[in-house]
């Protein structure tokens, strides 16, 4: 398994906040400018992370951010998820994959998203640049 390299793409403003690492897949998501229906206008998904950062992503379990799959959890911003996993406590969150949700149950697709980023962190298959 080729490790991913992830990156502080977002860091809190406050202390106490949760700091988003990302690999070129999740960065590639905040620079992307097509959106569809149902999808936060431009920069809406980043604004609404920067908040999930600064007041830590655990005051958000389990509603907005909710455990999917083993020690994997899906941030929930409109119908986008990022998905990703804790990394020191809460001060951390390790972000690589993502994908736009289009039913109300999961499907193959997204259970095998959560799955491959769970078999990462299950394997240490990741690193800060």
């Amino acid at each position: 398994m080729e490790k991913q390299t992830v990156i502080a793409l977002i860091k809190p403003d406050t202390e106490d906040g949760t700091t988003l690492w990302a690999n070129q897949k999740v960065i590639s998501m905040f620079l992307e400018d097509s959106y569809g229906i149902d999808v936060p206008p431009p920069g809406r998904l980043e604004v609404k992370v920067r908040q999930f950062c600064n007041y830590n992503f655990r005051l958000y379990l389990p509603n907005t951010i909710k455990l999917e799959y083993g020690k994997t959890h899906g941030v929930h911003v409109s119908q986008y998820r990022i998905v990703g996993f804790f990394d020191n406590g809460y001060s951390n969150f390790i972000a690589l994959d993502w994908f736009v949700k289009k039913t109300q149950r999961n499907d193959r697709r997204m259970n095998a998203i959560y799955k491959k980023v769970d078999d990462i962190r299950e394997a240490k298959a990741w690193i800060k640049a």
